[in-house]
């Protein structure tokens, strides 16, 4: 049984009560847990922001082409005026209104252009996120709507357009890893996740993704062990009792099929890593049909 440590109010170890709407779900979505996906879906929002870059790249042209103006005017002007265009210091220190205006329209470029790239830069790493697993977001929205209250007299946490913050799973993204996506983690998060629950709430579970990942971690290794057991041991007996040369070649492609496709199936490995494992496999088959022969 835990105990509360001397010289501490009780009360100050238990989160103070917030009310609905946005002060409660902020507490919802930022409480300790051991599910590292609860709090850390959003929205990216991304048609906004494209269409921000959109206008931020029609102001850069329709500014590009000012500036191009300006140019073609230095370029048929007098020689007086081309030494603006060869000195920073003759040119911000003009008081000629044409120069002032060259300047400003300089300084508006500069601004506009960095924000241009900042939005480019920030898309780019919004596209990297990747998405929220199609459970958390379900549980998000039932608990949102109140729909985890046992006695059905739930409320939604949040009115007005608020309500639709999870409405479009498409434009959501996760601040931080999403899960293992190979089989087997997919198996323990479908099939197995009952075993992890750490607590309850109303109608929904927590589910505790890091003790998910640990067990499936344990499955792959003991699964990829045996696998790997059952190929080589077989490949040696098949080897050792075929006497015919064409056969035992035959073989070698069969084990190294069985080989790279148990690999492929059972992990996330990119298609260097599957060549390079691959190769040692069919190192290690040839080695084992010299040694027989």
């Amino acid at each position: 049984m835990s105990q509360v440590p001397l010289g501490i109010p009780l009360m100050d170890l238990i989160p103070p009560l917030k009310v609905s709407g946005y002060p409660k779900l902020a507490q919802y979505l930022s409480r300790p847990s051991d599910t590292e996906h609860a709090g850390s879906t959003f929205n990216a929002f991304r048609e906004c922001s494209t269409r921000n870059i959109l206008y931020l790249e029609a102001e850069m042209l329709e500014l590009i082409e000012q500036q191009n103006a300006f140019d073609k005017e230095d370029l048929t002007g007098d020689r007086e005026n081309k030494r603006y265009a060869r000195s920073w210091r003759l040119l911000v220190r003009s008081r000629e209104a044409r120069h002032k205006q060259r300047v400003k329209l300089i300084k508006k470029i500069r601004r506009v252009l960095k924000e241009y790239h900042e939005a480019l830069i920030l898309e780019q790493s919004i596209i990297r996120l990747q998405k929220p697993p199609l459970e958390v977001v379900e549980g998000l929205k039932i608990w949102s709507e109140g729909g985890n209250r046992t006695d059905g007299l739930g409320a939604p946490q949040l009115a007005g357009t608020g309500r639709a913050r999870l409405d479009n799973p498409g434009d959501l993204v996760l601040l931080g890893t999403a899960p293992s996506s190979d089989w087997i983690s997919r198996f323990v998060r479908r099939h197995l996740k009952f075993l992890f629950v750490n607590r309850e709430d109303g109608t929904l579970a927590e589910v505790s993704d890091r003790r998910m990942a640990r067990t499936a971690d344990i499955l792959y290794h003991i699964i990829g062990t045996l696998m790997a057991g059952i190929l080589f041991v077989g490949a040696i007996v098949n080897l050792h009792f075929v006497k015919s040369v064409g056969v035992k070649l035959g073989l070698v492609g069969v084990y190294t099929g069985m080989f790279t496709l148990t690999l492929g199936i059972m992990s996330n490995a990119r298609r260097a890593e599957l060549f390079g494992s691959t190769a040692a496999c069919v190192y290690r088959v040839s080695v084992l049909l010299l040694s027989v022969e």
